[in-house]
């Protein structure tokens, strides 16, 4: 950029390291100034659908409409139509990590991604998980896509119970997941998430292959 011109609209900015002015540079600088943002890693992959990475993004900050935080707006429901599992309180933590029904759709997924199955107190840490996973940057978004999906497919399953009053079972759940993901995968990616046998055993083969 021109120094007459920027004397004229008189404002600074950050060169780049070869000495021109780039977004990039400024939104560093930018961002340099802002104060921390507490609270799990966010992943703004496109991968993942921005309706998706959205809603967990709200689901982080207790700003979803669970149980309890309806009853903060005194909104009162019957919670005997809305749980997955038989329990008095459900918050986003208890939903998406503690939930029994979770849990255990949670451990079919570990098992099919050949991970050691993990147990987490809260949303933040499960997602802090899925973003420093390995060591591999294509299989950590391989898997912060799934772990969107399978946040995803409960927050549908947890509808479906409490306005439809039906339930699949977990296995059915982690087979959604898997489709689910699959195609986010396959048609957001750059890399393509390979064919759909390889897929089923392991979303990490055509990593290896490629």
């Amino acid at each position: 950029m021109d120094l007459a011109i920027k004397k004229k609209f008189g404002f600074a900015y950050i060169d780049d390291k070869d000495g021109r002015y780039t977004v990039n540079a400024l939104r560093k600088k930018i961002d340099s100034k802002i104060a921390p943002v507490t609270g799990p890693k966010t992943c703004w992959s496109n991968t993942i659908p921005l309706k998706v990475r959205c809603f967990v993004w709200r689901a982080s900050m207790n700003k979803i409409p669970v149980i309890s935080e309806l009853a903060k707006r005194g909104i009162m429901v019957q919670s005997n139509k809305r749980h997955l599992c038989n329990v008095e309180s459900e918050t986003v933590d208890h939903l998406f990590t503690s939930c029994s029904f979770t849990k255990e759709t949670m451990a079919w997924i570990f098992k099919w991604c050949g991970i050691n199955i993990m147990h987490f107190d809260n949303i933040s840490g499960f997602f802090d998980f899925a973003a420093s996973w390995g060591n591999c940057p294509r299989k950590r978004e391989i898997l912060n896509t799934i772990m969107h999906c399978l946040i995803w497919c409960i927050w549908l399953e947890q509808n479906d119970k409490a306005f439809n009053n039906s339930k699949d079972s977990t296995p059915k759940v982690a087979d959604k997941i898997i489709t689910t993901s699959h195609t986010w995968y396959n048609y957001r990616s750059r890399n393509g998430g390979g064919n759909w046998v390889e897929w089923n055993c392991s979303p990490f083969i055509h990593t290896l292959l490629s």
